[in-house]
């Protein structure tokens, strides 16, 4: 529930950037910042980045940052 409690926290971030003019990849880049700023670190610069892509393809990366967010919280889980 935490992890969807998350999701959707950015969906509605990623609406308010979109609504700003903000592409869709650096819409949803810049809400995963504002509310998983250590994920968003991690991942900015690398392939799974979503801030330069076209929304066909941060489409696609964002299905599977959620997995890895949903993965990184599970191993957190996991060690406690």
């Amino acid at each position: 529930m935490e992890n969807q409690s998350l999701l959707s926290k950015i969906a509605v971030e990623e609406e308010k950037y979109i609504k700003s003019g903000q592409r869709r990849g650096q819409a949803f880049f810049n809400a995963l910042h504002d509310h998983a700023p250590s994920f968003a670190d991690k991942i900015c610069g690398t392939e799974d980045d979503p801030f330069y892509v076209n929304d066909k393809k941060a489409a696609q990366l964002r299905k599977k940052i959620v997995h890895m967010i949903w993965a990184e919280a599970d191993s957190k889980r996991e060690v406690k």
